[in-house]
């Protein structure tokens, strides 16, 4: 017979308990899936897995090696060890990464990349994904050995982030309590970097993937409201928009693109004379790319009051300094900065539009860049009549599905 006991101090440990016919009880430590030697009382076996969680941490019990489950003793950092009949790399999670990423951040200061895997493409790991590495995982699970990270050790990281507990780089601007979405988001930067280890032999599984079932059930992750302005609102917001960024604001408002396509919108997309824009590509993270799917690569046919505004966009788009050639350019000629357009641009049209009586005070404390889209889609729905197959053409969704699962409330006004 078999009983488990769960260690509470980490949650990641547990002591298994074994009676023999014979009424014999044995006390088994067991740590990251390792079972080791047994105990002959519960008290000696809750210590030796607090030497096992201390040794693992990097604490007194040792000096950050995990124990070995053999008489052999810890298996040797840079070697391998067989575990269920896989022999993998014995690497520190901290390690792994400062060979493989950051050097491609910052080559100077880390030195050219000498890890066990060259990782292709590391290039192209931008400077956030590599931030989350060096200042969020690294000190959460930088001591421990790749291979004997489990799913609880990946929620105790998505815990300790939302209740501010879990540790960070020191010097870092990391919030100690973040946001649900923002832990997930962490969380699929450390599902990448598994990738590569099974890769490289380094993991036997992605602990991320068993994680991510019980993390749903932990943490039910609310989105906030996203409001549709009516057309009328959509016309106060964008007569309180600074005349150069009108046609932006406009476009953005009543077909829906994602704010990042329009930024990345090049001249040569737009069709003055048949009032067509070809979407193909967007800007998103610093850098462009092509759209988000491959159904979001679409032609759009703007009216004539639209036409009207893009073709004075277009007008200064090729009178002021336009490095990119796109046709929504930044002051200083290069791509427009999202979150410098939506500090300096559309928060103080929201502001104006509220002070003015035009957006109701409760919706403008709401709205974001991304409502834009959210007002397209109910403004073609509810006062253009518009079928929503058309919508999903537009607004460049995969599916039918995710059209009705997000505006198959949105009835027509008839009469």
């Amino acid at each position: 017979m078999t009983t488990t006991k769960q260690h509470r101090a980490r949650g990641t440990g547990s002591i298994q308990t074994k009676t023999t016919a014979a009424g014999d009880t044995r006390f088994y430590p067991v740590w990251r899936g390792v079972w080791y030697p047994a105990v002959e009382s519960e008290e000696a076996a809750e210590q030796a897995l607090e030497n096992l969680i201390s040794a693992n941490r990097g604490g007194e019990g040792g000096a950050g090696d995990a124990p070995s489950p053999t008489s052999a003793g810890r298996p040797p950092i840079g070697g391998t060890v067989e575990v269920a009949g896989m022999r993998v790399h014995v690497v520190r999670y901290e390690t792994f990464c400062r060979s493989n990423y950051l050097p491609s951040l910052d080559p100077v200061r880390y030195g050219r990349p000498a890890g066990i895997l060259q990782r292709p493409g590391a290039d192209s790991w931008n400077e956030e994904r590599i931030g989350v590495i060096e200042n969020v995982l690294i000190p959460c699970l930088g001591p421990m050995l790749t291979y004997q990270i489990q799913a609880l050790d990946v929620l105790e990281v998505m815990q300790g982030r939302i209740e501010g507990y879990a540790p960070t780089r020191e010097g870092s601007r990391c919030h100690d309590h973040v946001s649900i979405k923002r832990a997930t988001n962490e969380v699929n930067v450390l599902s990448q970097t598994f990738q590569d280890m099974l890769i490289a032999s380094c993991a036997l599984h992605n602990p991320v993937t068993a994680a991510r079932t019980y993390a749903h059930r932990l943490w039910h992750h609310d989105p906030r409201k996203r409001p549709a302005l009516k057309p009328r609102e959509l016309a106060g917001l964008v007569n309180c928009t600074q005349e150069h960024h009108q046609a932006m604001m406009d476009l953005l408002g009543a077909y829906g693109p994602r704010p990042g396509e329009v930024i990345a919108l090049p001249i040569r997309n737009y069709d003055p004379e048949a009032g067509f824009i070809t979407i193909d590509c967007s800007r998103s993270r610093g850098q462009v790319g092509p759209t988000k799917t491959g159904s979001s690569r679409r032609t759009i046919r703007v009216c004539e009051d639209m036409n009207r505004r893009l073709r004075r966009a277009l007008q200064r788009a090729r009178q002021v300094p336009n490095r990119e050639q796109v046709l929504f350019p930044g002051s200083a000629g290069g791509y427009i900065d999202p979150s410098h357009w939506r500090e300096s641009v559309f928060q103080p049209a929201v502001k104006r539009a509220v002070a003015q009586g035009l957006i109701p005070e409760e919706i403008g404390a709401l709205l974001v860049p991304h409502a834009l889209r959210h007002t397209a889609a109910h403004n073609m729905l509810l006062h253009q009549g518009k079928e929503m197959t058309q919508v999903m053409a537009i607004l460049g969704h995969t599916s039918i599905n995710i059209t009705v699962s997000l505006y198959g409330h949105v009835k027509p006004i008839t009469g």
